[in-house]
């Protein structure tokens, strides 16, 4: 009888156990797919229109932004010491807590298209680097969710010339 008790407890505290984590996990997949979702219509950080600019050791990127709900627009221009300027538009979504578009350009004469990722932070735009190939007319990420945020490449609220 002793025995059969211990079990039926034993039992008893399992179960209630399996409930707990089941729950909790449950509870952590919630949150996951709340701040890692990349679709339109998730979590979105707030980006307000206005210039966000990076000068850097002369190296210049600016970009001046439009905020219309989920769909950004814009002007962006990077000026690197040694390189050709360009300077173009940017058409893009936010995705969660990133904002990635198409950056049409003009360098050397030559109108070009890249796919462009920036980090939304509370300090400001962190441009996003990783793996590229051509896709269609345009050079695309190949894997957006591996991508690479540089904090030196922080383009900053009012920080334009």
């Amino acid at each position: 009888m002793i025995k059969r008790c211990i079990s039926l407890l034993c039992f008893t505290l399992f179960i209630n156990s399996c409930e707990n984590k089941s729950s909790q996990q449950e509870k952590a997949d919630t949150v996951v797919a709340t701040d890692s979702a990349i679709t339109p219509e998730s979590r979105k950080l707030t980006i307000e229109n206005g210039c966000y600019g990076n000068n850097t050791k002369g190296n210049i990127s600016q970009f001046t932004l439009v905020n219309k709900g989920n769909d950004i627009t814009g002007n962006l221009e990077f000026a690197y010491v040694g390189k050709d300027e360009n300077t173009g538009t940017f058409t893009g979504k936010v995705y969660g807590d990133k904002l990635i578009g198409d950056y049409t350009f003009s360098s050397e004469g030559v109108q070009s298209v890249r796919e462009i990722a920036f980090k939304i932070t509370d300090a400001g735009l962190v441009e996003g680097f990783g793996e590229s190939m051509t896709g269609g007319n345009r050079m695309v990420f190949k894997d957006t969710s591996a991508l690479v945020f540089d904090p030196t490449t922080m383009l900053v609220k009012g920080n334009c010339r």
